[in-house]
């Protein structure tokens, strides 16, 4: 086991050293003051919010630190896992699972993207988690480290819901070992734990938007067969992310609906599924093992699972994370049961399988090498997805906010309508369509676009604010008013809507109001110039 940690935190080192100078994502960082936009890089939970915080106040807004951080948190995770696998496998199986789990080209971009931090901790406290469950002794305290990791883990990213399935598998393999399986009031406690959860966050998801509000849902207003066909194109396309790593410079894990979707991705999806089958009947001996990863990226994967994500967004490839923890012991059973006892040579099987082994980790290391270096710029990343990608509605929008934000606002004007033109219903490319707009001064369709996005999304604050403002260019004070009381509504803590409401009523002869929209600016923290 020594020698398979040395291995994982080399091969982590070898991999991610090189993105502690890459500045592409640098830009998260500026984010975290930034609370208007719907891009939230703390929407994860409070657990993640606490912790950008404290990274905040220890590096300030320098990338270095915060690469460096999400390399440790990599290699702890990596470590995690290994001693995890261990008691359920062989440490040949275990060993190999954590290093191809450390070295995966799909999990560079939770690593590099400060928005993904939560995933990191969520992935690391559940891997805790399970190793608690199967530690002997002191079962009460256990159960309290489980219920309180879990609950960590939750506040960080909700994909640890995965927990009870892993303690269930835990459970198989460590009976098939004749070893002590974890007891049922861990079982509970993990199960307990998830769901009750997940039912005190359902009425915030839907008050914010989620899928759960299917009014919100932009698959809502598909026929059946559609949604059924966008689901499977869905999973298929993040599959290939995940299984295909030549193919992940392509959008670098981004995408969004796709709804030109044919029935050659349900035969796509078919083939998939029928490789898995063979996969698992040639390699029974460690059958529940493979299962373990096809099942979680399976559950990840369906349509279903979107009820935990905002309606237009497509699955980042940072949400691929967790599932590499089943895809990599999935691969190490499959890897360590292959036999070559069949063929004639049987003497050179076994350093056959050392090279076929050798020759998959050196293409991942360098395929992960070369994503942490590559795109020295938002803009340039983009520019390469839309010539790559030209279907990708989120890579255009993406393309459209890297012109927005060097003063490009025509160029930035026209990426977003592309956008649009390909998903309509796409609200966070018409949000930014109205910001390029309004830098321009063109105030009409800058309303337009801004109130096509509260169509979209009603609960969007930033939206209703702006749409505000632009009233309030246009000399309408009163129904900018009643925007920025409604962007206020919807965000009661933030006190900027209160200090342009302020403006609007000033504006509009009610200064009495003003000054009452001051103060409640300052009770939320407002520092006012001048005083």
């Amino acid at each position: 086991m020594r020698n398979w940690t040395v291995l994982v935190v080399a091969a982590v080192v070898a991999v991610y050293a090189a993105s502690l100078f890459n500045e592409l994502l640098a830009a998260d960082l500026l984010l975290i003051d930034i609370t208007a936009d719907g891009y939230d890089p703390t929407q994860g939970g409070r657990l993640t919010r606490w912790w950008l915080a404290a990274q905040t106040v220890v590096f300030g807004l320098h990338p270095f630190g915060f690469r460096l951080t999400g390399l440790l948190l990599h290699a702890i995770n990596s470590c995690l896992l290994l001693l995890v696998a261990r008691q359920w496998t062989s440490s040949t199986t275990a060993g190999l699972a954590a290093v191809l789990f450390a070295v995966w080209p799909s999990g560079s971009q939770a690593v590099l993207s400060l928005p993904a931090h939560g995933v990191l901790l969520g992935t690391g406290l559940l891997l805790l988690g399970l190793y608690c469950t199967q530690i002997r002794g002191h079962r009460s305290l256990l159960a309290l480290g489980l219920v309180a990791t879990t609950v960590l883990a939750l506040h960080a990213t909700v994909q640890v819901a995965a927990l009870p399935g892993l303690m269930l598998l835990g459970q198989r393999r460590r009976n098939a070992r004749s070893l002590p399986p974890p007891s049922l009031m861990m079982h509970l406690l993990g199960y307990g734990s998830v769901v009750v959860w997940l039912l005190a966050r359902l009425p915030a998801w839907s008050d914010s938007g989620a899928v759960v509000d299917i009014l919100s849902n932009p698959l809502a207003l598909l026929p059946t067969t559609q949604r059924v066909m966008i689901g499977l194109d869905q999973g298929w396309h993040y599959a290939q992310l995940l299984v295909m790593p030549m193919r992940l410079s392509a959008d670098y894990g981004y995408g969004v609906i796709n709804l030109s979707t044919t029935v050659g991705t349900g035969l796509q999806a078919g083939l998939l599924l029928a490789l898995l089958g063979f996969a698992l009947l040639r390699f029974i001996r460690l059958a529940e093992l493979t299962m373990l990863g096809v099942l979680w990226v399976a559950a990840t994967l369906l349509p279903v699972s979107n009820i935990l994500l905002t309606g237009e967004a497509a699955f980042s490839e940072a949400y691929l994370y967790l599932p590499m923890v089943g895809f990599s012991l999935s691969l190490a059973a499959c890897l360590s049961s292959w036999s070559l006892a069949s063929l004639s040579w049987r003497t050179t099987g076994p350093m056959v399988r050392r090279v076929v082994v050798g020759l998959l980790l050196v293409f991942m290391c360098g395929r992960t090498l070369w994503r942490c270096t590559d795109w020295q710029n938002a803009e340039r990343l983009w520019e390469h997805t839309v010539a790559t990608q030209p279907n990708s509605a989120r890579a255009y929008d993406a393309l459209g906010t890297a012109l927005y934000v060097r003063g490009a606002f025509v160029a930035a004007e026209a990426r977003h309508r592309r956008g649009i033109g390909i998903y309509p219903r796409f609200a966070t490319a018409h949000y930014n369509l109205g910001l390029s707009l309004y830098a321009q001064g063109k105030w009409a369709a800058a309303l337009a676009a801004f109130e096509r996005t509260c169509q979209l999304q009603p609960q969007r604050a930033a939206a209703h604010l702006n749409r505000g403002a632009t009233l309030f260019r246009q000399g309408r004070w009163m129904p900018a008013a009643d925007a920025y009381r409604l962007a206020a509504e919807l965000r009661p803590a933030w006190p900027v809507p209160w200090l342009n409401l302020a403006d609007a009523l000033r504006a509009a002869g009610d200064a009495a109001a003003a000054a009452a929209a001051i103060e409640q600016a300052k009770q939320l923290g407002a520092v006012l110039p001048f005083e």
